[in-house]
C-alpha cells in the first residue's frame, strides 16, 4: 500500500497558503516523521492525506487509486486519523479510542 501526494496546494479562507507544492510516497513499512514549527502546515497535510480536506491543487492517492472520492467506511479501513486533540466527550484511552475506530468500520 503507497501513499502518493502529489503537488498538494492548500490555502484556509483567508486566502493564504498553508501547502504549497507538496509531493511525497509513503511505501509499505515506512516510519514517516513530519517536524516544523507552530502554523506550518502538518495538520493540514496529515488532514489531505487522510481525504479530509480536499487540497487547491494537486491529488493524493493510495494504491494509485484517488483517497478523498473514496466511501469514508473504505477508507478509514486503508487510513486512520487521529488528532491530536480529539474532541472526545468522555475520558476513553488510546486502545478504546483505536477500538472504537474499528468498530466504525466494521473490522
Amino acid at each position: 500500500m503507497s501513499l502518493l501526494a502529489t503537488d498538494l496546494d492548500h490555502a484556509y479562507r483567508r486566502g493564504t497558503p498553508v501547502l504549497a507544492g507538496v509531493s511525497l510516497r509513503i511505501d509499505p513499512g515506512e516510519l514517516v516523521a513530519i517536524v516544523g514549527p507552530n502554523g506550518a502546515g502538518k495538520t493540514t497535510l496529515l488532514r489531505c492525506l487522510a481525504g479530509l480536506l480536499e487540497p487547491s491543487r494537486g491529488r493524493v492517492t493510495l494504491d494509485q487509486r484517488p483517497v478523498r472520492p473514496m466511501p469514508p467506511g473504505q477508507r478509514a479501513r486503508r487510513l486512520a486519523y487521529l488528532p491530536q486533540r480529539p474532541d472526545v466527550a468522555m475520558p476513553l484511552t488510546v486502545r478504546q479510542v483505536v477500538a472504537l475506530g474499528a468498530l466504525a468500520t466494521g473490522a
